[in-house]
């Protein structure tokens, strides 16, 4: 196939940058020919004022957009597009183009934008899923739920709303990618159908290997910042003072969390910052434990099937896709999300059964080997490819 990748690369790298370079790499290793249309959020600080005061316009519908991707079009003639993320700088217009041209066009869901303004379902430390419940964009505005500014939740939620009313998301995309199940349910309640909507986990498309028998301490992998439960992790390890953490990620939480490492009862949780992929994986092989303590529902959690790949057993909270990631005693434990003395429970009941952290470690490995490997992602990723064009065509 010929298949046309377009992403809209964020300020901060995170996992929806990596997943994109991933599955560029991946289709390219199984021989199809594959051209990258992208964009870089943090080409907006070098805008001038002018320049901003556009995005409201080019958020919902982008000229720029519209006249290179036509022209890549034209010239590489794909059999598919594949959309990672289109916000804000590419815009829905990428939608109308395929439409046009008459290529068949998929999107993968990697966060709950469509739904949400600020695209994670979390307000005030806590789940928020108002503007679905009612079935309104209004609540976001309220609440500033963007950046904390009036003027750019509007701008999101304007676009949303736009592209709501002329159908763009049911009408114009002709199938979606959910990363588990439970988020496909929620674009399901938000409107979408149930055909649109294929399921596909992320993956790895390089495999490290199992971690040596000999691990040395837990980890937590993921960015700074309240959504992710780093605070509550740091709290619940304040009363496990035997097991070494590190913390590997950055964001606006580094100060405060820098700030409360001179407790000396956190002398044994060492930040590390920003880490290069490779050496995360290095880090995550050598813990016998991955914390992932997230608040909001996560549409996956890339770094649990990292350490499923490395047969490192996982704790998460029991929400969102965390809960259907991983099996409650059985790839690891779930515990109660941002509850810091469940954490703090739950991970002495790990380290006090050292046998069966080995035998969650297995279970995980298996896990990854049956699911998230290259080869289970590229087969579910072509015939996705096969079904979506197969539909497109039988709709001309």
């Amino acid at each position: 196939m010929r298949i046309l990748m377009v992403h809209d690369y964020y300020a901060e790298w995170g996992g929806e940058d990596a997943c994109f370079e991933q599955e560029v790499t991946l289709l390219k290793q199984y021989g199809h020919d594959v051209e990258s249309y992208t964009r870089h959020n943090d080409e907006i600080a070098d805008y001038s004022w002018a320049k901003k005061s556009q995005l409201f316009f080019e958020t919902t519908w982008s000229s720029r957009t519209y006249q290179e991707l036509s022209r890549t079009i034209i010239q590489f003639r794909p059999d598919i597009v594949h959309v990672h993320n289109f916000f804000p700088l590419v815009s829905p217009s990428l939608f109308y183009l395929c439409a046009g041209a008459r290529t068949p066009v998929v999107a993968t869901l990697h966060n709950y934008r469509l739904l949400c303004p600020k695209a994670l379902f979390f307000r005030d430390g806590q789940v928020c899923e108002d503007c679905l419940e009612h079935n309104s964009l209004w609540p976001s505005l309220v609440h500033r739920c963007y950046r904390n500014s009036a003027v750019q939740t509007a701008t999101v939620a304007g676009m949303l709303q736009f592209h709501r009313t002329k159908k763009t998301w049911v009408d114009k995309v002709d199938g979606y990618i959910a990363l588990t199940d439970f988020a496909k349910q929620k674009f399901i309640k938000g409107g979408m159908t149930d055909e649109q909507i294929y399921v596909r986990p992320n993956f790895l498309v390089k495999d490290f290997g199992v971690g040596p028998e000999k691990r040395q301490y837990a980890i937590f992998v993921g960015r700074l910042s309240a959504e992710k439960g780093v605070l509550t992790l740091l709290e619940a390890w304040r009363h496990l003072p035997n097991i070494p953490l590190k913390i590997v990620g950055d964001g606006p939480l580094r100060a405060v969390i820098t700030e409360k490492l001179a407790d000396s009862a956190l002398k044994h949780v060492e930040v590390l910052g920003f880490v290069a992929p490779e050496k995360v994986m290095a880090l995550i092989r050598g813990a016998n434990l991955l914390i992932m303590p997230s608040e909001w529902y996560e549409t996956f959690g890339r770094t649990i099937i990292e350490a499923f790949s490395a047969g490192t057993p996982v704790l998460a909270s029991r929400l969102g896709a965390m809960a259907e990631l991983v099996g409650d005693d059985c790839e690891g434990k779930l515990f109660t999300p941002g509850d810091a003395e469940d954490l703090r429970h739950q991970v002495a009941i790990m380290y006090a059964q050292p046998e069966q952290m080995m035998r969650w470690g297995k279970n995980a490995r298996l896990k990854y080997e049956r699911l998230y490997d290259a080869n289970s992602a590229y087969e579910s990723l072509s015939a996705i490819y096969r079904d979506v064009i197969r539909r497109s065509n039988a709709h001309v």
